[in-house]
């Protein structure tokens, strides 16, 4: 696959939110200088590492360091776990709402909560920290884009959690799912991810994008749990043996 070449801009070596004592540099799709939007450029760029916090378009760029590794998963020959199965079955009575993406109290409340429990410091995105206030929360997660979705997993009438996703051409991309740390122990994350590979399924998209997979990171490598798995290496899309 020929790599596209778009403008972009390199971040100065910062300490890196996956791997302690390790500094990390970032780069950006410089949007100044073009439009993601045309000839379906953000989909491309997804499909070949990149990712999107907000409306910055980003991929590692570290310098040897290869940790952080796009994966995703092709969803027609998805195999669940016997752990996936099982949560799947006892979420079979949760009710998902796709909702279009736009500043909700409750949503920022949950997502606070769920910050504040979770990352008390700061974290692998961007702007995200526990301190983080309304306007940053917008920022990061509030597309107005329409193939942005905010999923809603409701249980027993409770707002559990919400998963950002992408609707693109070519798949679901998850972009960060935040949920009420009371109800961990349901593994909503799990669920949403689950959910997602079915929803692709359902809507004839050969993909669900999870981000990248690090290995030695403990918040990072449970990607590879959903399998068979595809990483991006060496310019294509390979399988990941688990």
């Amino acid at each position: 696959m020929t790599e596209l070449s778009v403008p972009c801009w390199l971040t100065a070596p910062h300490p890196c939110s996956y791997l302690a004592n390790h500094t990390a540099r970032m780069l950006f799709v410089d949007d100044e200088k073009i439009s993601l939007s045309t000839n379906g450029l953000y989909p491309r760029l997804i499909d070949q590492g990149f990712r999107r916090s907000g409306k910055q378009i980003y991929r590692p760029q570290c310098k040897n360091c290869q940790a952080c590794i796009p994966i995703r998963v092709p969803v027609n020959h998805f195999q669940p776990s016997r752990h996936q199965r099982r949560v799947f079955k006892n979420h079979a009575n949760w009710l998902v709402l796709d909702q279009a993406t736009s500043f909700s109290a409750e949503h920022f409340a949950l997502y606070q909560r769920y910050v504040n429990t979770r990352h008390r410091t700061s974290d692998s995105k961007f702007i995200e920290q526990s301190t983080a206030d309304q306007q940053e929360y917008e920022n990061f997660l509030c597309s107005r884009d329409s193939s942005t979705k905010m999923l809603e997993f409701w249980w027993q009438d409770i707002l559990i959690s919400v998963a950002v996703t992408d609707y693109l051409p070519q798949g679901l991309s998850a972009v960060y799912t935040f949920f009420d740390p009371n109800f961990a122990k349901l593994s909503p994350g799990c669920f949403a991810i689950l959910w997602q590979i079915q929803r692709a399924q359902q809507l004839g998209l050969p993909y669900v994008y999870l981000g990248y997979w690090v290995a030695d990171s403990p918040k990072m490598a449970y990607k590879n749990e959903y399998q068979p798995a595809e990483i991006w290496c060496q310019q294509q899309w390979q399988s990941l043996n688990p």
